[in-house]
C-alpha cells in the first residue's frame, strides 16, 4: 500500500519503526466515539460490578454498630458527575481539569478544583458541606506510568483540602450519604464511615450495608452506584447475568425485565424508569416503565438517529442526539419529549424536531465537546457547553425557549484553546471513489492550521502546514484504491475466478477505509511562547479489522523564521549524550512500569541505538520530549510510549522562555 510522502521522511529517518494504534488519549475522538457508540448502539448487555473488597477491620460488629449509631442524613445532591451535580442552589461540573460551582442565582462561577499537568479526577460528589473526589497522580520522580490513586475532600466554606485514604484502582462512582462515602470501581467497592467533620473513620463490609440486602443471583448495575438508587428513588435496581432486575428497596420482591439485556441504556427515576431498545429495522425506541407494574411500559420516542438518555425532569425526558463522525466534526442536539404515561410517541415524534441545544464541533474543536456537555435542566433552566472562537463555554438558556430562544454563554470560559492566539484551523474532506467511480470506498478528513499576519515567516509555517494537509488527502485517495485493489484481487481468488475484479453482489458493500487527520484544540499546541511553537498532528487510518493505526507528527517553528526546526537546531548535545539520556529514562518508565516488549535492561540498549538527532520528539512546557509510534517498544494499548528530558538537563541552541 503507498505510504504518505511525509511518512516516507519519517520511515527513512526511523528504521524498523512499524505502525500501531491506541486509544487512551492518542486519538481521543475515535475512542470517545467507540465508547459513545457502543452505548447508544446498544450492542452488548453491561458486565457485573467486580468483587467487592473487605477489610478485616470494616467486619467486626462493634464498628458495624457504631456506623449505625452515628448515621447522617441523606444526600440531597442530585445528577451524576459526569454531567452536573445540583445542592442547595448551587450547581458542580468538572470540564478538563477543574471542578467548578456555579450559584443559579447568582450565575457566579468558581474553580473549586484545579488538577495540575499529570493529575487526573475522574469523578466526584457533594455532601455535608465538602467536595470529595479522586486524584489520580505520577509517582514522584516517574517520567510516565506509574500511578497512585487518591481520595480527598475540599471543604467548600475554609478551602482547605485533606487527603482522606488511599485507593487501590480509578474509582469511577462516589457518593456520599448517611456518613458514609461509596466509592466505587471497576475492581473496587469500599464503603467508609464518615465522622462528624467528614472524614473517613474506618471502612464498613458491604455485606453489612445495603449491598448485603441485593437478591441472589443479582449484582450491582454497571453503571450508577446503588445506594443512590434506591435512596433517591426508593427501589433497587440491579442485573443478573441475562436481564434488569427491579426488586423492593429492601431486595425483596425482584422482576426480571427480560426485554432490557443492556443495562447501560436505562435512565431511573422514582416512579419509572426509561429504557431504549432496538427494533428489528435498526431503529431505537424509547419506553417508559412503571416501577410498581414493569411489565407494563408505554412508547414514548423512535427514531433511526443514536440517541442516549441523558435526563428526566418533571414530566420531561431529556435525550441526546448523536451525529458524531468517526473522522470529522460532529453534531449533538439535546431534545426533549414528554415521558409520563399518558405520552404520545406521534406528538414527541414532533415535539423532537425542535432541538433545546445544539452544538456542532468546529475544525480544530473536533474532541472538546465532553461526553454529556455537563447538559443539565432545574426549574427553568437548562444548561449545555457551547463552542465559540475556539473556546468552550456553558451555556445558559429557559425551557420557554426550547424551540429557538438565546443561549447566554456565561464566564468565566471552560476552555480556550491557544489556537485562537495563534490563527484558525481549516478543514478539507473527500469521498474516496473507486477508480471507475462507480463505488464509494470511504473517506478522509484533514485539518491544517492557518497562522494568522504576514510576512515571509507566517508563510513559510502555512506552507509546510499545507503540504502536510495535501500529504494526507494524496495518501488517502492512494491507499484506498490500494486496498479497493487488494480487496478485489483476495475476492476472486477466493471465488476461485481469475478476473481481479469484484463479483457483483460486493459492489454494494460498506465503505472500508477511512483517514483523518486533526489539529485539536485539546493537545494541539504542546508548546508556546513569542518566538517559538510546537504544533501536534494526530492522524488515524483504518483500513479494515479490528482497529485503525493512528499516527503523529510534531512541527517545531521559529516564529520569526517561519524555519521548522529538527532536533539538532533545538539541542547541542552531542548524540551520545542524548543516546544515554533517553535510553536511561526509557529503561527507568520500564522498570516501573513494565510496559514495554523487552526487559528494562534490553529496551534502554534499544531506545539508545535509535536515538539520533532525526529521531521523532517535541517541546513541552518542562522539557524535551521523545516518543515512539504504538507497536515500535509496547503493546496497542500502551499507545505513543514517551519520556522527558527536561531543560535543565540538556545544552539548548535556542532560548525558550518558559
Amino acid at each position: 500500500m503507498a505510504q504518505k510522502e511525509w511518512k516516507r521522511e519519517e520511515m527513512k529517518q526511523n528504521q524498523g519503526r512499524t505502525e500501531q494504534n491506541q486509544r487512551k488519549k492518542v486519538q481521543k475522538k475515535t475512542g470517545y466515539r467507540a465508547v459513545l457508540a457502543a452505548s447508544m448502539f446498544l450492542i452488548a448487555a453491561s458486565a457485573a460490578l467486580s468483587a467487592c473488597k473487605k477489610s478485616p477491620a470494616a467486619e467486626t460488629t462493634a464498628q458495624t454498630q457504631a456506623a449505625e449509631e452515628t448515621e447522617g442524613a441523606v444526600s440531597t445532591a442530585l445528577g451524576a458527575a459526569d454531567r452536573v451535580l445540583e445542592e442547595n442552589g448551587m450547581l458542580y461540573l468538572k470540564y478538563r481539569t477543574e471542578i467548578r460551582s456555579l450559584s443559579k442565582e447568582t450565575g457566579e462561577m468558581k474553580t473549586l478544583c484545579q488538577f495540575d499537568t499529570g493529575d487526573e479526577n475522574s469523578t466526584f460528589w457533594v455532601y455535608g458541606g465538602g467536595l470529595y473526589f479522586d486524584r489520580i497522580q505520577a509517582e514522584s520522580g516517574s517520567t510516565q506510568g506509574t500511578e497512585l490513586y487518591g481520595l480527598y475532600r475540599l471543604d467548600l466554606e475554609s478551602g482547605v483540602e485533606e487527603h482522606l485514604a488511599d485507593l487501590t484502582d480509578q474509582p469511577s462512582v462516589l457518593y456520599a450519604s448517611k456518613n458514609r462515602l461509596y466509592v466505587k470501581g471497576y475492581n473496587m467497592n469500599v464503603i467508609y464511615m464518615l465522622d462528624e467533620n467528614g472524614k473517613t473513620a474506618g471502612e464498613l463490609s458491604p455485606s453489612d450495608t445495603i449491598y448485603g440486602e441485593i437478591p441472589a443471583g443479582c449484582s450491582e448495575l454497571f453503571n450508577g452506584i446503588l445506594p443512590y438508587y434506591m435512596e433517591q428513588f426508593g427501589y433497587m435496581p440491579v442485573q443478573n447475568e441475562t436481564c434488569l432486575v427491579i426488586a423492593d428497596v429492601d431486595g425483596s420482591h425482584p422482576r426480571e425485565i427480560s426485554d432490557i439485556t443492556n443495562t447501560s441504556s436505562v435512565l431511573f427515576a422514582k416512579d419509572a424508569f426509561f429504557a431504549l431498545l432496538r427494533d428489528g429495522n435498526g431503529n431505537t425506541q424509547c419506553y417508559r416503565y412503571e416501577v410498581s407494574d414493569p411489565e407494563k411500559r408505554t412508547l414514548l420516542y423512535e427514531t433511526a438517529e443514536n440517541i442516549s438518555l441523558v435526563q428526566y425532569q418533571d414530566g420531561y425526558l431529556y435525550l441526546m442526539e448523536n451525529q458524531a463522525s468517526q473522522i470529522s466534526t460532529g453534531k449533538f442536539s439535546f431534545k426533549r419529549i414528554a415521558a409520563d404515561a399518558k405520552a404520545d410517541a406521534a406528538a414527541n415524534a414532533a415535539e423532537a424536531q425542535n432541538a433545546l441545544f445544539t452544538v456542532e464541533e468546529e475544525p480544530g474543536m473536533t474532541n472538546d465537546f465532553s461526553m454529556y456537555g455537563n447538559f443539565y435542566v432545574t426549574g427553568n433552566q437548562a444548561y449545555c457547553q457551547q463552542f465559540k472562537d475556539y473556546g468552550v463555554y456553558l451555556g445558559e438558556k429557559t425551557l420557554d425557549d426550547a424551540a429557538g430562544g438565546e443561549v447566554t454563554l456565561l464566564e468565566p470560559v471552560l476552555f480556550q484553546s491557544p489556537i485562537r492566539e495563534l490563527g484558525h484551523v481549516e478543514a478539507q474532506s473527500e469521498t474516496l471513489k473507486s477508480a471507475d467511480g462507480s463505488r464509494e470506498l470511504g473517506s478522509v478528513y484533514a485539518e491544517r492550521l492557518v497562522f494568522d499576519g504576514e510576512g515571509d515567516a507566517v508563510e513559510a509555517m502555512n506552507q509546510t502546514m499545507q503540504e502536510l494537509q495535501a500529504s494526507v488527502l494524496s495518501a488517502a485517495r492512494t491507499d484506498s484504491m490500494n486496498l479497493d485493489t487488494e480487496m478485489s484481487i483476495d475476492t476472486a481468488e477466493s471465488d476461485g475466478s481469475e478476473e481481479e475484479t469484484l463479483p457483483q453482489e460486493a459492489d454494494a458493500a460498506q465503505p472500508v477505509y477511512s483517514m483523518a487527520l486533526t489539529i485539536d484544540g485539546d493537545d494541539a499546541i504542546t508548546y508556546l511562547d513569542d518566538h517559538y511553537v510546537c504544533v501536534r498532528a494526530d492522524g488515524y487510518e483504518y483500513t479494515g479489522g479490528a482497529h485503525g493505526t493512528p499516527f503523529r507528527q510534531y512541527f517545531v517553528f521559529d516564529r520569526e523564521t517561519g524555519a521548522r526546526l529538527s532536533l539538532s537546531d533545538v539541542v547541542e548535545n552531542p548524540v551520545e549524550e542524548l543516546q544515554a539520556k533517553v535510553g536511561a529514562a526509557f529503561r527507568e518508565l520500564a522498570e516501573k512500569t513494565n510496559f514495554a516488549f523487552e526487559s528494562p535492561e534490553d529496551l534502554e540498549h534499544t531506545v539508545a541505538d535509535g536515538i539520533s538527532y532525526e529521531s521523532p520528539f517535541y517541546l513541552s512546557e518542562t522539557g524535551v520530549v521523545f516518543y515512539y509510534a504504538p507497536y515500535e517498544i509496547a503493546s496497542y494499548a500502551e499507545g505513543f510510549p514517551e519520556v522527558t528530558i527536561p531543560y535543565s538537563e540538556l545544552e539548548m541552541r535556542i532560548e525558550l522562555s518558559k
